[in-house]
């Protein structure tokens, strides 16, 4: 076996925030408004670079060594004269522990339910869990505290994970035969996220599963440090979740996250902003990613693509986060977005986010779905690791990333089987009042 390298830190470009309300961005980048650019000629000594233009934003990058208190002053000083501004806020993967928010959050590291609590790993009594309980039904039934206090922004970046967060497993039972209709109605899911796996790594699919473009393929190892990256696979397994719930769905994904589970609101927004282009438009795109930000501002690229899909018809299912708070994370916590957290066998998942914004929960602990399989055919393709070859084909993971597609998968199955619009399935899988519902969690999705 080649001896592993040792890698540049792959968010070695991230200023991470601390304290309760902290949020990411990349250093130094601003999303800013046309005129808005135009205001930031003459305040620093060098001029700002403009890195990509999107329909209504520029993104720029600012002379290096500006430190991150600056942006943030920079950002409000032009928002006080009237320019949208914004940091480039980076948004995380939802796989459970790919996002460094975890381990300071006192709802998940001091609480015991995680690891050793009967109250969710074997006791269906899942009320008499006290992080649930107190934070969740506390306040007279139904109410949360998700903190306040000050922002603190820092330049010390969190390290990036460095082993796969996915763990081998065993084919499940075959799914479902599709119910058969008079008349069936086609239905196309969007998946952005880290891409498809690699020819050489992809697994069987029983459906029609492909990247939008030749580019949006991952591989194991991409930071050649003989390790499967923390999340490379993560669009794969994605994809065979929503293909184990609706066989009969085209699923296609684009990528817009590393294999070290970090995007960012310009490169994420600019895909959805291309997805108007796309003709036909896909029923329903699924966003297994979430952010914090600044002020808890809905992220301008974001959000300004995700209302234009919205009022054409294109149903957004996201993730609602791993951080066990009901701080609003975007974009799932969007207007009309289907929002998603996690629940496991028996009540809600202990890292879950809830709140009012959370629409509906679905099964987000140890799911078991589709990953890449051992090529080792002798011909070097495999990263120098041991770990790939533990997988073959199938892998389980936890997090609300892979609840989010569930939903997607019966919104989808929804679709096809009773050929209505992914809008009315959403009346009549989420949106029906006499859906069961968990406080704060939303309807329950278990297809």
């Amino acid at each position: 076996m080649a001896t592993p390298v040792e890698a540049v830190d792959p968010w070695a470009d991230i200023s991470f925030g601390a304290g309760p309300r902290s949020f990411a961005f990349r250093a130094g980048q601003l999303l800013v408004s046309r005129a808005g650019l135009a205001a930031l000629h003459g305040v620093f000594d060098s001029p700002v670079q403009v890195i990509s233009e999107l329909k209504d934003l520029v993104l720029v990058q600012l002379p290096t060594g500006v430190k991150a208190a600056r942006v943030l002053r920079v950002v409000a000083d032009l928002r006080a004269r009237g320019f949208v501004a914004q940091p480039n806020h980076v948004f995380f993967a939802d796989s459970f522990l790919a996002n460094p928010a975890w381990s300071a959050n006192p709802a998940w590291s001091a609480n015991p339910a995680w690891s050793a609590n009967p109250a969710w790993s074997a006791n269906p009594a899942w009320s008499a869990n006290p992080a649930w309980s107190a934070n969740v039904l506390g306040g007279g039934g139904g109410g949360c505290s998700c903190g306040t206090g000050s922002y603190v922004t820092s330049t010390t970046t969190h390290p990036a994970p460095i082993h796969t967060l996915a763990r081998p497993a065993q084919p499940p039972p075959p799914p479902l035969e599709q119910p058969t209709m008079a008349k069936v109605r086609s239905c196309e899911v969007l998946v952005l996220d880290t891409g498809l796996a690699a020819t050489t790594f992809l697994p069987s699919f029983f459906g029609d599963v492909k990247p939008l473009r030749t580019t949006d393929v991952d591989h194991p190892d991409e930071s050649g440090d003989g390790y499967i990256d923390p999340v490379a696979g993560h669009g794969t397994f994605i994809a065979g979740i929503i293909e184990r719930l609706a066989p009969a769905a085209t699923i296609r994904i684009e990528r817009v996250l590393t294999t070290f589970g970090d995007g960012d609101d310009a490169a994420i927004g600019g895909a959805l902003e291309r997805v108007l282009d796309l003709e036909p438009l896909p029923d329903i795109v699924s966003l297994s990613l979430s952010a914090y930000t600044e002020d808890d501002r809905a992220p301008a690229a974001i959000a300004g693509a995700v209302a234009k899909l919205q009022d054409r018809g294109v149903v957004i299912v996201a993730s609602a986060g791993n951080d066990a708070t009901c701080r609003p994370a975007w974009p799932a916590a969007l207007p009309d977005v289907v929002s998603v957290g996690a629940i496991g066998p028996y009540g809600p998942a202990p890292f879950t986010n809830f709140g009012g914004w959370v629409r509906a929960c679905a099964p987000g602990v140890e799911v078991v779905s589709k990953y890449f399989r051992n090529a080792d055919d002798g011909s070097g393709t495999l990263p120098a690791n041991t770990d790939l070859k533990d997988f073959h084909g199938w892998a389980t993971w936890s997090g609300t990333s892979f609840s989010a597609p569930f939903v997607a998968g019966v919104l989808a199955r929804e679709v096809i089987t009773r050929d209505i619009s992914a809008e009315d399935a959403v009346t009549r899988i989420i949106d029906e009042p006499s859906l069961l519902r968990l406080p704060l969690l939303g309807t329950v999705v278990n297809g």
